[in-house]
């Protein structure tokens, strides 16, 4: 009798849980962004950021490995399990937080959980996180990329005139 108590509060739970995540998810699983809970920002918006000196600020949510072979100039790595509840007030002073993974769906649950812990100057790469990113032509530091400090100066030339950005890469 116990453990058909647990069994069935369990499937509730597991239902609830997952009825709640389709909830949270859903214009994301139907192709669309998830404006209603996170904001969007795209490139030539955290270029004109960038340009007008603004403090941006860039987290990666991908795996330290991942971070190291790329990623934008200047980011944090942070994963959804290095989230402590102190992180938001270390960015507060930043004009933008831009939150981004591979493509998009680690980027969106890192902004969601800076949101939840206070910081509200926080959006989603709308380009696809750093693929979008590099399909865009814009710099990369790592491995794979530049230097930080010749990855940051081209991030200026850019911001500057997206001109002198290489061009769109074809994949």
């Amino acid at each position: 009798m116990i453990k058909n108590a647990f069994f069935v509060a369990g499937l509730l739970l597991l239902g609830y849980g997952y009825g709640l995540m389709d909830k949270l998810h859903q214009p994301l699983a139907l192709g669309g962004q998830a404006t209603d809970l996170i904001p969007i920002v795209n490139s030539d918006e955290i270029l004109a950021q960038v340009n007008s000196g603004a403090k941006v600020v860039f987290i990666d949510a991908r795996e330290p490995a991942e971070f190291e072979e790329d990623h934008l100039p200047g980011a944090f790595n942070m994963t959804l399990r290095e989230v402590p509840d102190a992180v938001a007030s270390r960015f507060n002073d930043a004009d933008l937080v831009v939150t981004y993974c591979l493509k998009d769906f680690r980027g969106y649950e890192l902004g969601r959980a800076l949101q939840v812990r206070g910081l509200h100057n926080v959006k989603l790469m709308k380009d696809h996180g750093i693929n979008g990113w590099k399909k865009n032509g814009l710099p990369v530091a790592g491995q794979r990329g530049l230097t930080e400090a010749k990855a940051l100066a081209r991030l200026h030339v850019c911001a500057q005139d997206k001109n002198q950005c290489p061009q769109k890469s074809a994949s």
